[in-house]
This record gives structure tokens, sequence and C-alpha cells, in this order.
């Protein structure tokens, strides 16, 4: 996963548990459309689950979206190179 030095940041290790991450995360989305929000939430929990397959089935529903694709494939590459 490529990291963009002008905006990566420290993260602390944290325990919040998944609800506390969803909310912080639909948060920062308040105003976005319910369809994104679903997007954001299908996303993350793929991404908690480590469920490369889930993302790839996501990933395929976005076909006219590459930056999307893009940004999904490169969860699904992290993923399983950290499961390899």
């Amino acid at each position: 996963m490529q990291v963009n030095p002008t905006t990566a940041h420290t993260c602390a290790p944290t325990t919040l548990t998944r609800q506390e991450l969803v909310d912080r995360v639909l948060a920062k989305f308040d105003a976005a459309s319910p369809s994104i929000q679903c997007l954001i939430l299908a996303f993350l929990e793929a991404v908690v689950a480590k469920d490369s397959t889930a993302l790839h089935e996501l990933k395929k529903q976005f076909p006219w979206n590459k930056k999307v694709q893009a940004a999904i494939q490169q969860m699904i590459d992290y993923i399983e190179e950290v499961q390899a």
C-alpha cells in the first residue's frame, strides 16, 4: 500500500470497538448520501474482518468508478500481503 508522505501520520495503537470505529467514520461522512454511507460500512466490515473476498465483490459493484476500484484494490493487496 502506498503512503503519501505529505498526508501520512502516525496512528497510535487503539482499542476502539467496532461500533466506535463505525461511528467515527460515519461522522466524517455525515453529509454523504445513504448509498455512500452503505458503501463505507460494507468496506469497513470487510477490512475489519480482513475479508479480501468481500472486498473483491464490493469492487465489482463499482466498474465505472476507477478511484473507488483502486482504493479497494489497495486494501485487498494489503490484506492479502499481511495474510501471506
